[in-house]
């Protein structure tokens, strides 16, 4: 009895070691893919994107759930646009966007969104200086480059 107790016991600590292991092996994976900018998913909690006030109460829009998620999905990257944003280096040097990251003020637009459909700045997380992200305006409903509601056009 006391030999099949053991045996028992040390095969739950070994299945937990090897569980483990994987997880671990795992994690780094993540992460030193996550570096080299090798996931073609990123999520960013909406939480860390400042929501400050606007000024107008009758305006103001949703604040995101506590722990709501929004995910990016990237593409191969082409030649000539080493973030992969859509934008060719020579105009994010003319820009003064950054060439390593698709979202240059984090704001959770990328910066072709930003240029070609919203026409708000890239390099300015809050565009229109109300205190909210141009992700979360847009997110919401609302115009990230000025007042009022996006147009339904």
């Amino acid at each position: 009895m006391v030999a099949s107790i053991d045996y028992n016991m040390n095969k739950k600590i070994i299945s937990f070691i090897i569980i483990s292991l994987v997880i671990i092996v795992a994690v780094i994976a993540f992460v030193l893919a996550k570096k080299k900018n090798q996931l073609p998913i990123e999520i960013v909690p909406l939480s860390t994107v400042n929501q400050g006030a606007l000024q107008d109460e009758k305006e103001t829009p949703d604040e995101a759930g506590e722990g709501e998620m929004r995910i990016f999905v990237s593409f191969p990257k082409p030649e000539n646009d080493a973030d992969g944003d859509g934008v060719k280096d020579d105009v994010e040097a003319k820009m003064k966007t950054s060439n390593t990251t698709n979202d240059t003020d984090g704001d959770g637009l990328t910066d072709k969104i930003e240029i070609e459909k919203y026409k708000s700045d890239p390099t300015k997380f809050d565009t229109d200086g109300d205190g909210f992200a141009d992700g979360v305006e847009v997110v919401n409903g609302y115009n990230p480059a000025g007042p009022g509601k996006l147009s339904t056009e």
